[in-house]
């Protein structure tokens, strides 16, 4: 961006406290806002991505207003800048952030169980991510049949998992995930199929095929027998 550089730093030295308060465990990403200007050497200045006073009525300590965690974002759509913090990696010292010139597009992947038995519960499952980063600490709604959903927050691999009960049977049903985006992100969706079984039934003991055993299920009734010699 013509307007910001973006700093991962780590809780080491004047930066002990950096996010503290804000969740941190390994540091922070901070923004800075490009001011080119000889006189003062150049110097840029740390963007306050939460302006305004805290729940005290004091000032919010800048660190804690400009230091994002992993699932934060940030949008300057007049400057064109979308930048979001995916993942902070301890071991290398390192951060995934994802710039972006316009709303950064996510991929919403559908997981978990395809099928399930006709009321009963079933836990539904997506993965939301970004250039295969993941991205945590967003609102995902899943739904498996016509109006059984449920609604869960992805955790910091971007996994998202909730429970439905399921209705009646139908032969396939739809299976979808939608997240509607924030002011970084734009929204995501998915799609696939999902069978609702019947529950299992027990068949009487099978007859001959001149006297077969009846059995109903859901309203449709079926005959069963065994073939001589099996």
């Amino acid at each position: 961006s013509r307007y910001y550089t973006v700093e991962y730093r780590q809780q080491y030295g004047f930066d002990a406290d950096l996010g503290v308060g804000n969740g941190a465990t390994a540091g922070a990403v901070v923004l800075h806002l490009y001011a080119p200007d000889p006189s003062f050497n150049n110097i840029s200045y740390q963007v306050d991505t939460q302006p305004g006073a805290g729940r005290t009525g004091h000032p919010v300590f800048l660190p804690n207003g400009g230091a994002f965690q992993p699932g934060q974002d940030y949008a300057d759509p007049a400057h064109n800048t979308y930048v979001a913090v995916n993942a902070f990696h301890p071991a290398s010292r390192s951060a995934t952030v994802t710039v972006s010139s316009t709303p950064i597009t996510p991929k919403l992947t559908l997981t978990g169980p395809t099928s399930g038995i006709a009321r009963t519960s079933v836990s539904l499952s997506a993965r939301l991510t970004v250039g295969g980063a993941p991205v945590p600490g967003q609102s995902v709604r899943l739904t498996a049949g016509l109006r059984q959903s449920c609604k869960g927050k992805t955790n910091a691999s971007g996994d998202v998992s909730c429970r439905v009960t399921l209705g009646g049977t139908g032969l396939m049903t739809p299976r979808a995930g939608t997240f509607s985006g924030d002011k970084a992100y734009a929204s995501a969706a998915a799609a696939a199929t999902f069978a609702v079984w019947s529950a299992p039934s027990v068949v009487p003991a099978v007859q001959t095929q001149t006297a077969p055993a009846m059995a109903a299920t859901e309203g449709t009734i079926y005959e069963a027998f065994r073939q001589p010699g099996t």
